[in-house]
């Protein structure tokens, strides 16, 4: 995978990120780093908390959220749609 394909699937999983919320009244809590911001749900990669440079391919497509007893591949996802908007519409990546 090249560092632009893996940059966009990064971005594209932050927002996707963006979006996730927990709704349950009770468990509800927001974290906030020093500067105010939310912290971000990092995606689960094998044993690591975050992304870096020097990950396989298969351990980056391993990245996942929990939810409940289900997983959402979320970088295996995003790349099947990229892979549909390259066959598809001719975008490209690269």
């Amino acid at each position: 995978m090249t560092k632009n394909r893996r940059a966009l699937l990064v971005a594209m999983e932050r927002d996707v990120q963006a979006s996730l919320t927990y709704s349950h009244p009770l468990r509800f809590v927001v974290q906030h780093d020093k500067a105010g911001k939310p912290l971000r749900w990092p995606p689960k990669i094998v044993k690591i908390d975050s992304v870096t440079e020097d990950i396989s391919d298969d351990g980056f497509f391993s990245g996942h959220y929990k939810f409940g007893f289900n997983d959402l591949l979320i970088f295996a996802a995003l790349n099947r749609v990229l892979e549909r908007l390259e066959a598809k519409y001719g975008f490209s990546v690269e």
